[in-house]
């Protein structure tokens, strides 16, 4: 649903390699990660929905984190109601299993 696109938005650093600043847009409906790449001239060069893998929540919140693992690739914080998850990314439009779970609800 586009309703919910833009509920948590995020710098998302170098995403794409070209020196221009992209954007992780967070949508808690569906809950999806949406990377905007953008060009140098500043208008947005094409959107990615992330591969984010099953049982992770997400969508109320995104952080871009940086290299907490020095593995060389960024990872993100994700937020949903009651839980955090920490996922590390394997390239510029996929993450791998998340490093680290939290949920305040049993």
């Amino acid at each position: 649903m586009i309703a919910a696109f833009g509920y948590s938005v995020a710098d998302g650093g170098f995403l794409d390699g070209n020196s221009t600043p992209d954007i992780l847009v967070g949508n808690d409906l569906n809950s999806t990660i949406t990377a905007v790449y953008m060009a140098p001239n500043g208008t947005i060069q094409s959107l990615t929905t992330l591969n984010i893998p099953g049982g992770t929540f997400i969508g109320s919140s995104v952080r871009r984190l940086g290299d907490k693992n020095n593995n060389g690739l960024l990872e993100l914080a994700l937020g949903d109601d009651g839980y955090i998850s920490l996922l590390p990314f394997v390239d510029s439009f996929s993450f791998g299993s998340p490093l680290f779970l939290f949920s305040r609800k049993h």
